[in-house]
């Protein structure tokens, strides 16, 4: 292909994405909504990834230093796709910084968004200042500082982690994101560590 691939999206999947072209010697172009590279890991300041236990800065970092840094790779950040069309192996695509780029192809890599633990009252989430999401209890690690009560910044002696809010529901989501199980028992592992009685419930 002498036309460069699209990809959309700079979290883990398009950073890999890029990295794997660019080292087989295709050019591609990946584009980004955000300011920075690395999606969530980076945005909502993950701690360990599961199964490595390496900190995310640096998996991730290292995901966006290898793809951010290749000849190959045209870096668009702060970026969206407005248009796109055309026929196999020639497309025209719109960005939001009103470019046009012609590609061969497009991978989608556009990521995921956290549940909204507001869309589940019962469990006390936007009620007890202290009822937290996971992706909270990541950044309460990440920052060095532990796991603190967001209510008096006392380190909890007890804490119970929920499994399944807002997956595996009749009335919702039916499906399981296979990321809450390996990530409550890493985070138990981790207070446990710290002295503190973690029960998980699902």
């Amino acid at each position: 292909m002498t036309k460069p691939i699209l990809i959309v999206g700079g979290g883990p999947a398009g950073l890999a994405a890029a990295h794997s072209l660019a080292t087989f010697g295709q050019a591609c172009i990946l584009v980004e909504k955000e300011d920075r590279l690395g999606g969530a890991p980076i945005l909502e300041g993950y701690a360990k990834l599961v199964p490595s236990g390496e900190w995310a800065k640096d998996a991730i970092g290292g995901m966006v230093d290898r793809a951010a840094n290749h000849e190959l790779v045209d870096v668009r950040t702060g970026a969206t796709v407005t248009s796109f069309s055309g026929e196999a192996g020639n497309f025209a695509a719109g960005l939001s910084s009103g470019d046009s780029v012609d590609v061969s192809a497009a991978i989608l890599c556009t990521g995921f968004t956290h549940f909204d633990s507001n869309n589940k009252p019962e469990w006390g989430f936007g009620t007890y200042p202290d009822v937290v999401t996971t992706s909270q209890v990541e950044q309460m690690i990440s920052s060095g500082k532990g796991v603190r009560c967001p209510s008096d910044g006392r380190k909890p002696q007890r804490v119970a982690i929920l499994l399944c809010v807002g997956s595996r529901e009749e009335d919702g989501f039916t499906g399981c994101s296979r990321y809450c199980c390996p990530t409550a028992i890493k985070q138990a592992i981790k207070l446990n560590e710290r002295g503190i009685d973690t029960t998980i419930f699902y």
